[in-house]
């Protein structure tokens, strides 16, 4: 999630509901898919009446979406902690 959230950091997630979830990029979702992700919600969307969701990193090209389903959703990043020293996002 580079620049956002850099390597390192500690973010605090709160669960949420899918029907809560807020669309294009306005919310940061942490999701296990093998390894732990952090990634903005770009849309939900209805696949063979499977409920996914397509999220992107920051740092990604646009055409790197990643489709996560809904029971791999950790929860909604609300925090982020900035160590000592660190560059907050401008």
């Amino acid at each position: 999630m580079l620049p956002f959230i850099r390597s390192g950091q500690v973010i605090q997630v709160a669960p949420v509901q899918v029907a809560d979830l807020r669309l294009g990029g306005r919310d940061l979702l942490s999701y296990s898919g093998g390894a732990l992700a952090a990634h903005r919600l770009l849309k939900k969307q209805l696949v063979e009446g499977r409920m996914l969701l397509a999220t992107r990193g920051d740092s990604l090209p646009a055409s790197k979406v990643e489709m996560v389903e809904t029971g791999q959703i950790l929860g909604r990043v609300v925090s982020v902690e900035w160590w000592a020293g660190a560059d907050a996002p401008n």
